[in-house]
């Protein structure tokens, strides 16, 4: 460390180089010091040893152009040429040297957040896009969180130079290298890539990149801070809104929460380029999830709906038979249409209004040809009603049952492998004929006959 003392970094470098040259002289040995080549190989191996020492100690230094400067030393006729010649060479080289970077712009583009980079190296190219990657998503999750939109312009810029992570506020493109007009708003995280990503996060947010959201939501995420508490209290904010629509119009909400579910579908689909049978199937599907959350919702006053047919029907009713007859009628028209045309229908319901009709007609014409005419409709609905459940079938063909399946194939096989048995047994039966019959014409037997072998 003497050298260190006395000049720095590069007199450290010279006193601990001073060691290597005992090394060298093993290179003199294989080669010899008085050829050329041999000195160029020397002064190449001394300047590996001083770049070595050189980074070890943090000067940095390019290896390439300490072996070249070390090789040059070695033909300068002085004393300890090829060290001087591989600290200069390694000094000057690093100087040549093109520091690699990857800068990724993040900004809007064609109506949505999108991002461009500019590298010198196809690694930073990779890891900057990545990172501005890791920033859209992070905003897309808080802004569908918020229920706003990702319409705002952000100025934030993230990339690397030298390996060190580092984030723009001013959405500056190019080196973030601290020179000139990038190190205005620029911020080093060093090797803390998820530091950098969450940082340049929260700076798109103070930048009003989510919209849609109210003045107080966009005055906590502009304030900076702790991101996740800031997140947080926003979804507060926004929840008030849909949490009071829910109270004060249920269906409404409910059938927002399927079209905002089936809108997110549909654009999957449209960017998948599906097939006009896949739409058809996703409209099929959003109707009947439609027609469930309007049957939910309408069903949280079912007991004031009773209640209020329970006026318009029965002995108590202030109405009159044939105001109750309309009335009951109109109440059972949807499931006798719904039946008609084969669909299903709610039992309970079904029954309820059914019974309420026949009793108003009972009323009303007694036991006479007028009443068993209605008594006989409701009576051939049900029946259809009734075929329809215990007819059911399958739109598409059903699986087979695995055990089923399992136990046909097993069969299957045995018959096969009896088949082939009954094969060989027929052949085998034919042979032995083939010979009775030889045997029986006066032929040679084939067992017991003379055999002609050589001798």
């Amino acid at each position: 460390m003497t050298g260190y003392a006395v000049a720095g970094p590069v007199g450290a470098v010279l006193g601990a180089a001073k060691g290597i040259e005992k090394v060298s002289k093993g290179i003199d040995k294989l080669v010899g010091k008085d050829n050329v080549l041999g000195g160029a190989l020397q002064g190449a191996q001394t300047g590996t040893m001083v770049a070595g020492l050189g980074k070890a100690i943090g000067l940095n230094m390019s290896t390439t152009g300490s072996q070249i400067g070390g090789a040059i030393g070695s033909a300068i006729p002085i004393p300890g040429g090829e060290i001087i010649g591989s600290v200069l060479g390694g000094l000057v080289g690093n100087m040549f040297k093109k520091a690699k970077f990857g800068t990724s712009v993040i900004g809007m583009s064609g109506g949505a957040l999108g991002s461009t980079t500019d590298a010198n190296s196809s690694k930073y190219n990779a890891a900057a896009s990545g990172a501005a990657g890791s920033v859209i998503s992070g905003l897309q999750q808080i802004a569908e969180a918020l229920g706003g939109d990702l319409t705002g312009a952000p100025s934030v810029s993230i990339g690397q130079y030298k390996d060190k992570w580092r984030v723009s506020t001013t959405g500056y493109a190019g080196k973030l290298d601290y020179k000139g007009a990038s190190s205005q708003g620029l911020y080093n995280f060093d090797g803390d890539q998820a530091a950098a990503i969450a940082f340049a996060i929260g700076d798109a947010l103070q930048d009003g990149v989510i919209t849609g959201i109210s003045a107080a939501s966009k005055k906590i995420l502009a304030a900076g801070g702790d991101l996740e508490k800031a997140i947080d209290k926003a979804v507060m904010i926004e929840s008030i809104p849909k949490l009071l629509r829910q109270r004060l119009d249920p269906l409404g909400f409910a059938i927002d929460a399927v079209n905002d579910k089936y809108a997110e579908i549909v654009a999957a689909l449209n960017e998948g380029g599906a097939s006009a049978e896949q739409m058809a199937q996703a409209q099929q599907l959003y109707n009947l999830e439609l027609a469930d959350a309007k049957a939910n919702t309408a069903a949280a006053s079912q007991t004031l709906k009773n209640f209020l047919d329970d006026l318009k029907l029965g002995s108590d009713s202030p109405f009159s038979l044939r105001d109750q007859e309309s009335a009951a009628r109109e109440a059972l028209a949807p499931y006798l249409d719904k039946i008609a045309r084969g669909e299903a229908i709610d039992q309970g319901g079904y029954t309820e209004a059914a019974q309420r009709y026949l009793e108003v007609e009972r009323q009303l014409y007694g036991s006479t040809e007028s009443y068993f005419k209605e008594f006989e409709r409701i009576q051939a609905a049900t029946a259809k009603a009734i075929e329809k459940i215990d007819n059911a079938k399958p739109i598409s063909t059903p699986t087979q049952d695995p055990f089923t399946q399992a136990t046909a194939k097993n069969t299957e096989a045995a018959a096969d492998i009896a088949a082939e048995g009954n094969q060989l047994m027929s052949e085998a039966v034919a042979l032995l004929q083939k010979i009775a019959s030889t045997s029986n014409t006066g032929g040679a037997p084939f067992l017991g006959g003379p055999r002609s072998f050589a001798a």
